[in-house]
């Protein structure tokens, strides 16, 4: 197979991409009902056999889409603030269960001149990551798999996966990052397209791949890219806007804390916030009220807010131009498209900032400019929002919500369970908890999370919850 050259290739093999979709979609829908059946043990393992191979060739026509648009030049970068430490350690996170089913050690560690937030293609950059992990993880029999995350003397992002596999004989190297190519062929799994396709992305975002190796020796795959300060790392002036508001934007979110947070924020920007907490208070709200955006949940109770954007499409709810922003957790590989797919505009990945929610919304709204700054991430937020007595009120909702977040957590009903555990990973990493935020992630993620994890999140939801009762009780003294 010839890779696709231009600009013709491309739309064909979108066209195939697109229907090839669609049964697939069918295939790992029916085969995650079974899997969720109550079906005797082999039917069951059958059942995630299907799924897993139906995964893999979802995996296979992504992958050969990005091929041919990173041939045709095709391929768009994004330009948006992420946290390079939390999607690195998010990738990681996602790979234990993978690492520790062939016994292998998954470390990760990061050096402290890390920039904090940065702006750049965190879904690509992300990419790349993901698939020199797993093909170290594939190729590793015994052993380490280890994950580093630095900042170059050339100020450069830098992430080395280096493992103890089997590696690639010296006749191989040169040809790794070739299409199609696979090194060791007796080897079960993989395309020949994540290494060719992690290589382009690198030089597409500015950057490079390359590799050391010895043959039953291991691998190490080091992996650079530029980055842009955001205005996070540096200091500007508050400018807030008169009292007049200047436009109104609906909140469709289910976590009161997320409620909260988003009216102050709205508020500072100088727009009127609206809140309700599930899709149908939305449509009820929209038959009788203009509104001016509309920021989304995607998890919540009833329709989700992918379901509530297309009625809200199709009902014509809002005018057509209305925009709907996604503001969610769900920041994995694909969810941005699903949102756009649906109806949405934009996609804004939780925990979002008050300039990241400023950006998203000026081309939209006239809005002010609020300064970030800060260490302490719950004095920062304060000074944020632009009065401490906001965050106080925040951590005290918190607080409240949390026993029942935490006995839906520990309870029998498994999609209550996952769905507490979204909340608290959102909430938790907006007011700077971010081990409990990570522990919810790994849980919501694995399909059958092991006792032991549950344990450590109930563990340190009580260090959480001493800790903010004090914060409260301090501020309150004060």
């Amino acid at each position: 197979m010839t890779e696709p050259e231009n600009n013709d290739d491309l739309r064909f093999v979108a066209a195939v991409s697109h229907e090839l979709r669609s049964p697939l979609h069918a295939v790992l829908g029916l085969s995650e009902l079974l899997a969720g059946a109550e079906l005797p043990p082999r039917e069951l393992a059958l059942a995630d056999a299907i799924r897993q191979e139906a995964e893999s060739m979802r995996v296979l026509v992504d992958d050969l889409l990005d091929l041919a648009k990173l041939n045709s030049h095709s391929i768009e970068l994004r330009h948006e603030a992420h946290s390079p430490m939390r999607l690195v350690s998010g990738i990681v996170e996602a790979h234990r269960r993978d690492a520790a089913a062939k016994d292998l050690v998954l470390l990760f560690d990061s050096d402290a001149g890390v920039p904090r937030q940065v702006l750049g293609d965190q879904l690509r950059f992300g990419q790349v990551v993901r698939n020199l992990i797993s093909n170290a993880i594939r190729y590793t029999d015994v052993g380490s798999v280890q994950v580093h995350l630095e900042l170059t003397t050339d100020q450069l992002l830098c992430v080395s996966v280096s493992d103890t596999g089997i590696g690639i004989p010296p006749d191989r190297l040169e040809h790794v990052f070739d299409p199609f190519v696979r090194v060791h062929e007796k080897r079960a799994g993989g395309t020949g397209l994540g290494l060719a396709i992690s290589r382009r992305l690198a030089t597409a975002l500015g950057g490079a791949l390359d590799v050391t190796s010895t043959e039953g020796g291991g691998s190490t795959f080091v992996f650079t890219a530029p980055y842009e300060e955001t205005r996070e790392s540096r200091t500007s002036q508050i400018s807030r806007l008169p009292s007049t508001q200047t436009g109104s934007v609906l909140v469709v979110e289910d976590s009161e804390v997320n409620r909260m947070l988003a009216t102050s924020q709205l508020t500072s920007l100088g727009v009127e916030p609206i809140v309700v907490a599930t899709a149908e208070d939305a449509y009820e709200h929209l038959s009788l009220h203009a509104v001016d955006v509309i920021l989304m949940d995607w998890n919540l109770p009833g329709d989700d807010g992918l379901e509530a954007t297309r009625r809200i499409r199709a009902e014509g709810l809002t005018a057509a131009t209305t925009p709907i922003i996604a503001m969610t957790a769900n920041a994995l590989s694909g969810d941005r498209e699903r949102c756009l797919e649906a109806g949405m505009t934009d996609f804004l990945a939780k925990p979002v900032g008050i300039d990241d929610l400023r950006i998203a919304l000026e081309g939209h709204l006239d809005v002010g400019v609020v300064a970030s700054a800060s260490t302490d991430e719950l004095e920062a937020l304060g000074r944020e929002l632009g009065d401490p007595l906001i965050v106080n009120a925040i951590v005290s909702t918190f607080l409240d919500e949390l026993s029942e977040r935490r006995k839906a957590l520990v309870g029998p009903d498994a999609e209550e369970s996952r769905r507490a555990a979204h909340t608290l990973k959102s909430t938790s990493s907006l007011l700077g908890e971010h081990l409990l935020s990570e522990l919810c992630e790994q849980y919501e993620k694995v399909p059958l999370p092991a006792k032991d994890l549950l344990g450590r999140i109930d563990g340190e939801i009580e260090v959480v919850e001493v800790r903010f009762r004090e914060y409260v009780r301090e501020r309150e003294v004060a």
